[in-house]
């Protein structure tokens, strides 16, 4: 584990570190935003705050792209400098945004691949039921059968994330070292050639960083548990000072309470993502020493 600490280290080494950290976390606020107008989208909400609620998503969906590709490109600027022997986080700069956009159809191509894969995946338990689904009400133990190869079908589902998921970083970090896109690098099956290279040595990196998601997504819930504590309190105490009138459910729908809810509920969302990035970052680090050392070696 003494590598994966030192690559947590390495993130905050370097000159004007604490102002590099704060405008990467500021790439987060428009995501974060948006995250938290989605959480006001349910059976309860209000028709005539749904209508608002769903203008201000989709302005905010699409205002989200653009530090999507700065992230895509900040990505790739911090893979470089790992490369390059460079420790700490890039500087944020314009550059960056042309970086993403450059990597962008590859994260397309490469998404579109998981979203096929993993749809069909979570489909195929169902294929060997379809003829037998007008029996499912009368048949228990058919019932039973289902939810049992469910169960083991999407652990081997898992298992199969856990597996692959590690060496697409490869295909970043491959696309960083050569500075262009290539048409291996659209090809699925180059997965399979960094497996055969380096499969060992990823996949207990792999494991030790699950390890530490755990770790560092329980104290992002209790930071955030109380956070959503606040929230409710505010609830709470709105729906205290409320006209009589008002239904306890819409309390949360008027304005001056949104207005004290969404700072929150985004600082929550920043917290998250600032912390799962920097997993990101602390486990690229790694897999950039694997890539050179039994990839490209």
């Amino acid at each position: 584990m003494e590598r994966i600490l030192q690559s947590f280290k390495d993130l905050y080494i370097g000159d004007e570190i604490v102002k590099k950290h704060f405008m990467l976390s500021v790439l987060f606020i428009l995501p974060s935003l948006l995250g938290a107008v989605a959480n006001f989208m349910d059976k309860d909400t209000p028709k005539t705050a749904m209508v608002v609620i769903l203008i201000a998503f989709a302005v905010l969906l699409v205002l989200s792209i653009i530090p999507g590709i700065y992230l895509l490109g900040y990505w790739v600027r911090f893979c470089a400098d790992r490369i390059g022997g460079i420790k700490g986080i890039p500087q944020l700069n314009n550059q960056m945004f042309v970086e993403g956009l450059k990597i962008l159809p590859l994260a397309i191509v490469w998404g579109i691949y998981l979203i096929v894969f993993f749809t069909a995946m979570i489909l195929l338990p169902f294929v060997p039921f379809i003829p037998y689904f007008s029996e499912l009400k009368s048949n228990p133990a058919l019932i039973i059968a289902m939810i049992v190869l469910f169960c083991i079908f999407y652990l081997l589902l898992m298992l199969i994330l856990l597996v692959v998921c590690p060496f697409l970083s490869y295909v970043s970090i491959k696309y960083v070292k050569q500075g262009k896109l290539s048409l291996d690098l659209f090809n699925p099956l180059i997965i399979f050639s960094f497996m055969k290279k380096s499969f060992k040595e990823t996949i207990i990196v792999a494991i030790k960083f699950i390890l530490v998601n755990i770790v560092t997504n329980l104290a992002t819930a209790l930071l955030n548990g109380i956070l959503g504590l606040v929230i409710v309190v505010i609830v709470f105490i709105a729906a205290l000072f409320a006209p009589t009138e008002t239904k306890a459910e819409a309390v949360m729908y008027t304005p001056l309470v949104v207005m004290m809810i969404l700072p929150i509920a985004t600082l929550m969302g920043i917290i998250q993502t600032y912390v799962t990035t920097m997993v990101g970052y602390a486990s690229t680090d790694v897999y950039v020493d694997i890539y050179n050392e039994k990839i490209e070696a």
